[in-house]
């Protein structure tokens, strides 16, 4: 564990409460995490990833199974930094669709799902998939998409179409990991827990230093000041509703001088491109919630409003219907039994969770695994596609 590293190497006081602080508020959140993994229908579901889990990394019979995948995506971008790990570079995408071309049949999500709901063969399909909905699916991945003839379902966090803003992880990286002076010391109050941070000289972060770390991804050890708070409020910011987070993210935006314009190469689709991401048959647009929240942490209620507006608003930008959905973060703890009840009651036919797994006969199409992409060129992109299947 990085933070873990971090406490035990720490030289100071001052570096140890800062690793202290990190280390305390993942531990907080775990705990959130462990009360939804406890409620039966949860143990339920984590009974049945363990057996698929377990079936994968077996061994296959000559011939192997009739598997399909789904890849899960974020964004095709050259970025000056993706702590997050969400990016994959237009040449590493070109080279990825490049394979899936070479050794999958490339299948609508909802042609996938049909077929599983029919009990029809999924065996070499796969589908693409998109999360969040930044502008950079219309302007650098559709092309490539079409070059190709390969369809894709984008889901869409509907509240951040036109947004002027970024996302939160975005916005901490924009206040936290960019060039330039902050301030020395930095209070928040967090679910009502006080916590500070002293920057001492990493107050001061000039483009030497920032090229120097741009590669770093959360869940590394941080190699600045700056780096612990970004991975502290990373763990703590997802739990919170989307009044409280953007609460904190104000403070934030104060204490650093800055105002919430999105940087132009990290924003979202406006409605106008969302309309246009849309046209055609290629690209299908699926519902992300509103605001991006950890649905688990809601009550019921509040899921449904998420949920529901969700697929209001974009169908009234698209004038279709929206029947897709995904589980925003995905993980077995970022949502429960209630909530894929509430996504089948409110109309989708399937909803995609970010469980690392192909797609068997007979899965659920209100649980379906996908295999989160990161910024692989084809051959590492191959492997990692040969492991799974």
């Amino acid at each position: 564990m990085s933070i873990l590293h971090d406490f035990l190497v720490a030289e100071t006081a001052e570096h140890r409460r800062a690793c202290y602080i990190t280390l305390t508020s993942k531990l907080q959140r775990w705990r959130r995490k462990a009360r939804v993994m406890a409620r039966p229908n949860a143990i339920g579901m984590l009974g049945r990833r363990f057996v698929a889990t377990t079936m994968r990394r077996a061994k296959h019979r000559p011939g192997g199974t009739p598997n399909a995948i789904v890849l899960a995506y974020h964004r095709v971008v050259h970025a000056d930094s993706d702590p997050q790990s969400l990016c994959v570079q237009p040449h590493h995408f070109a080279e990825q669709l490049a394979v899936l071309r070479q050794q999958f049949q490339l299948v609508p999500l909802r042609e996938l799902v049909q077929c599983l709901s029919r009990g029809r063969s999924v065996a070499g399909t796969a589908a693409i998939t998109f999360d969040d909905g930044y502008a950079d699916n219309l302007h650098a991945a559709r092309p490539a998409l079409e070059g190709l003839h390969a369809p894709a379902t984008v889901f869409v966090a509907s509240d951040h179409i036109g947004n002027a803003g970024e996302f939160w992880w975005d916005e901490l990286d924009r206040l936290l990991l960019q060039p330039g002076t902050l301030p020395t010391e930095l209070e928040v109050t967090i679910a009502g827990h006080r916590y500070s941070w002293k920057l001492g000289d990493d107050a001061c972060y000039d483009r030497a230093a920032f090229d120097r770390h741009r590669a770093w991804s959360a869940g590394e050890p941080s190699p600045t000041r700056r780096h612990q708070i970004y991975s502290a409020l990373s763990m703590m910011l997802p739990a919170l509703t989307p009044r409280q987070r953007e609460d904190i993210l104000e403070r934030l935006r104060a204490w650093a001088g800055q105002d919430r314009r999105a940087r132009v190469s990290h924003r979202t689709l406006t409605e106008s491109e969302t309309v246009a991401l849309a046209a055609g048959d290629l690209i299908e647009i699926g519902a992300h919630t509103a605001a991006h929240p950890v649905l688990s942490m809601l009550p019921v209620a509040e899921q449904k409003r998420e949920i529901e507006a969700s697929k209001r608003r974009l169908e009234a930008v698209l004038e279709r219907p929206v029947v897709s959905f995904a589980y925003p973060y995905g993980a077995l703890s970022d949502y429960g039994r209630e909530t894929i009840e509430t996504v089948q009651a409110i109309g989708f036919e399937s909803a995609c969770t970010t469980f690392d797994d192909v797609v068997r006969p007979g899965a659920d199409p209100f649980q379906l695994p996908r295999m989160l992409v990161r910024d692989w060129d084809g051959e590492r992109f191959s492997r990692e596609l040969r492991a799974r299947m």
